[in-house]
């Protein structure tokens, strides 16, 4: 993380259910790539770029069973012309039953 780069974000008081922190996480161009919750699995959050730094997607939820995903296209001008979000079923968030 570069310097002066915020790396944690808590939340607590009466506005929140629970007290949490946020994490994030940044690659080589400080973009951030990550953000994860120590409390809230359902609040952590995934981000990928293109190498010129336009994002192609943003996913919500725990990493191996996403509650939703977004993708992003972007024109010759770099700007952001459809953003398609894919639902997952609830029955995708359960683990498998053995």
């Amino acid at each position: 993380m570069r310097s002066g780069q915020r790396a944690t974000r808590s939340q607590s008081g009466t506005a929140f259910a629970i007290r949490s922190t946020y994490i994030f996480s940044c690659n080589l161009r400080n973009e951030v790539i990550a953000s994860t919750n120590n409390q809230i699995i359902a609040a952590n959050r995934a981000y990928d770029y293109d190498p010129i730094g336009n994002r192609l997607t943003a996913t919500e939820g725990a990493s191996n069973n996403p509650a939703h995903s977004k993708n992003y296209t972007t024109n010759t001008l770099n700007q952001y012309t459809t953003m398609t979000t894919l639902i997952f079923p609830p029955s995708c968030h359960r683990p498998p039953h053995l």
